[in-house]
């Protein structure tokens, strides 16, 4: 059962959500210009995001249509995506530190898709894949730094790994967001080091992890690997009757540069979602019975700011004897590729792929463009002619499902739309969920150990904190423990998680990074399986102090 819900969006509207039981919900609204509305779930428990869905509902061209929900996620250039990492931060140092935490927050470790530039772009990394491995996730966060303004930034090479490094306060840091790692010097634990200052002491790696020096120990000259691109977006244009569907789930395909969706069970990606772009052309091709032996041909195109993985051309065709429908196609990577021919005669409807040869590819372009050429042609005069009609391109692409604009159940969600066409537009915005009645109502959560305020006189307390949720329940319980009240600048790697599944509500600092006559802040976020630690709130800060230590 499917609910629909429209909602005008002239101004700040608020939708109404029928209460369904086990039922997939849609709220839509459409739009004629940039504008923002509301989806009200106040009264939904909580929900699970299913998709979303643009779609052309007018007569003219929606060109950059773009949707942000609850101010999150505007992902659209390389530049509101840095300005999400570093926010109104001035100081370089926490600059830094949130361009580092946000990589790592973002993306996960994985088999990246391929080697090619545009995995080094926060544009495509982020909102397409959202994975890679070290190389990768340390290009990232040099581009990121480039864009925030950064003096200088590099890539640094060791034997079996990359970091990264940015220049700023007269001096350079290391970043290792793949690793989740950074380096404090020892006599004020509070920074991060360069690469040159560890390679001198060996024990600053051993003491955030003993492993770490079998990592780092070697190193080569600098390089940037491939380099970084910063300039595209994720602007796409919409002809009337076009719509593009994004998925959270997967439909099982993939792109790995051993090829399309491989069937290695060890390398498929443990999030990644999909897409479809579903183009119905309103141009017919058709050769009449009075017309002489001929050809012609009808040009049709698909453009995507993701990347391709598999699509389709259906129609229905008739063609007499003595006549021939082909229809070939032109990428990046493959120029007039014959996907099909059909000779006559036949009547009735047919469907094309495009996959293997037009879409054989491995991602390398700003935007990936598809264009097909249907021709018909007719060989004699004997009084035959042929058609082709009711056209529909399909073309399916991989998304990161963390990157999509998703609602959040218990609260009113803000929905902002912009589109940069000319007036008299019409967009559908839909959104797909389901109602999740077994999402956990959170309390908020307090401090056991140390409470607030207090003092304690030992560099290695095990920090408890009054749980929202059972012992029986899997959990993430994120914590940071920082120099600042904002949590910018954590004291260690060894000071935080951000993915300690644990059955208990506490964190065991290691002696040596807590100092003596030092106020330290701390708190708190527990993240049930299956949901986004975005859509729910840190709690705290709480501070302590270390006094006089116990001998």
């Amino acid at each position: 059962m499917i609910v629909g819900l429209l909602v005008s969006c002239c101004s700040l509207s608020t939708a109404k959500t029928a209460d369904l039981q086990g039922a997939e919900c849609v709220s839509s609204f459409t739009v004629t210009r940039s504008t923002t509305s509301s989806i009200d779930l106040r009264a939904y428990r909580g929900v699970r995001n299913k998709w979303v869905r643009l779609e052309n509902v007018g007569t003219t061209s929606v060109v950059a249509p773009w949707v942000v929900v609850n101010d999150r996620r505007d992902w659209f250039d390389s530049k509101r995506i840095t300005a999400d990492a570093v926010g109104d931060e001035k100081d370089p140092e926490k600059r830094a530190f949130r361009i580092w935490r946000f990589v790592m927050e973002h993306s996960f470790h994985w088999y990246p898709p391929h080697d090619r530039l545009s995995l080094h772009d926060p544009v495509r990394f982020f909102n397409t894949y959202g994975y890679g491995f070290c190389d990768d996730a340390a290009q990232i966060v040099c581009a990121l730094a480039q864009v925030a303004g950064f003096e200088k930034e590099r890539i640094q090479f060791l034997t079996v790994h990359f970091v990264s490094e940015i220049f700023y306060n007269k001096d350079w840091h290391l970043f290792d967001s793949d690793m989740h790692a950074f380096f404090p010097p020892k006599k004020t634990n509070r920074g991060a080091l360069g690469l040159a200052a560890m390679l001198k002491d060996f024990g600053l790696m051993r003491r955030v992890r003993p492993d770490f020096e079998s990592i780092y120990r070697n190193k080569t000259e600098p390089g940037n690997v491939q380099g970084w691109r910063t300039a595209t977006n994720m602007a796409m244009t919409l002809r009337p009757g076009e719509s593009v569907m994004r998925y959270f789930d997967n439909n099982g395909k993939f792109l790995h540069k051993t090829g399309f969706y491989p069937r290695n069970e060890n390398i498929i990606p443990p999030r990644y979602g999909y897409g479809t772009q579903v183009y119905p052309s309103p141009d017919e091709l058709s050769i009449g019975v009075d017309e002489s032996p001929t050809s012609k041909v009808l040009s049709l195109s698909m453009q995507t700011p993701y990347v391709y993985l598999d699509g389709s051309v259906e129609m229905d065709v008739e063609l007499d004897p003595r006549t021939r429908m082909e229809i070939r196609g032109t990428s990046a990577y493959a120029k007039g590729v014959l996907l099909d021919s059909i000779s006559g005669p036949f009547s009735g409807p047919c469907r094309i792929p495009l996959r293997p040869r037009l879409l054989n590819h491995q991602d390398g372009r700003e935007k990936n463009v598809l264009a097909l050429d249907v021709a018909l042609v007719k060989d004699t005069n004997s009084g035959t002619s042929a058609t082709v009609s009711n056209i529909v391109c399909t073309g399916e692409f991989q998304c990161a499902p963390h990157a999509l604009p998703r609602l959040v159940g218990g609260q009113l969600n803000t929905v902002r739309t912009t589109l940069s066409s000319d007036e008299d537009t019409s967009l559908s915005v839909a959104f797909g969920f389901e109602k999740d009645d077994d999402a956990v109502v959170l309390r908020p959560v307090k401090p056991l150990y140390p409470q607030d305020g207090e003092v304690i006189t030992t560099d290695a307390p095990v920090l408890r904190w009054q749980s929202t949720y059972d012992v029986e329940t899997t959990v993430c319980r994120q914590l940071i423990v920082s120099w600042d009240e904002a949590g910018v600048l954590p004291v260690a790697p060894n000071t935080m998680s951000l993915d300690n599944v644990s059955p208990l509500p506490e964190f065991a600092i290691p002696s040596g990074w807590l100092l003596p006559k030092q106020t330290y802040y701390w708190r708190v976020r527990e993240v049930p399986a299956g949901q986004d630690a975005e859509d729910l709130p840190w709690c705290g800060p709480w501070s302590f102090r270390v006094g006089a230590l116990k001998k």
